[in-house]
């Protein structure tokens, strides 16, 4: 989805050289802060991302944001919302799939939304997800303007541990996307230079 300004660099980017305070909260992230993510994949494990975006989303529901981060060629994508609780997800594939991958079409979003029951769910690959919510959504590129729209479905594996979310965007086709739960406490926020922002 979006386009790395690093994405010809190699090797890794060195290591932040303090460690996070443990009041550092992936909340406070900025772009040009640095992030690692424990848990996720062992492939990534000391691995540092420099943030390049932030990008904001808005529902009747609530609000989330979504960390774009990079090291060379490795790419990250983090979301967190807070509810009763911060949920975050990650993923390190943002290339979507189409709705016949996940055995649906469009007349089964559409009776889903209006049934809009959590009792519903789709099965992929064998494994369960459950109807969580749908409904138009606003994006927010680099978190300003006024937002872009779009119509945004999503499910919850039986498990707990995946969601997969269906974007319908105008004069565009629907697109899939997954992601893995995470826990909050597997991401060290390491700050970047914020003497020049306002407190």
């Amino acid at each position: 989805m979006f386009r790395s300004l690093f994405g010809r660099r190699k090797g890794k980017r060195p290591a932040p050289s303090r460690n996070p305070s443990l009041n550092d909260s992936i909340k406070d992230a900025i772009v040009g802060d640095v992030i690692s993510v424990q848990g996720f994949s062992l492939e990534y494990e000391d691995i540092y991302f420099f943030l390049e975006r932030i990008d904001r989303y808005e529902t009747t529901g609530g609000t989330w944001h979504e960390l774009y981060g990079v090291d060379g060629d490795n790419r990250i994508w983090v979301e967190w919302s807070e509810g009763y609780e911060l949920f975050v997800t990650a993923s390190d594939n943002r290339r979507p799939v189409g709705l016949s991958s996940i055995g649906l079409d469009e007349e089964d979003l559409l009776r889903l939304d209006e049934e809009n029951s959590i009792d519903n769910y789709i099965t992929v690959e064998g494994q369960r997800y459950t109807y969580r919510t749908s409904s138009e959504a606003l994006y927010f590129k680099d978190n300003r303007g006024e937002g872009e729209g779009f119509y945004l479905w999503e499910f919850m594996s039986e498990d707990e541990l995946r969601v997969l979310s269906v974007s319908k965007w105008e004069g565009m086709p629907f697109e899939a996307y997954f992601s893995e739960v995470i826990s909050p406490d597997s991401v060290s926020l390491y700050k970047g230079d914020r003497s020049g922002l306002r407190s």
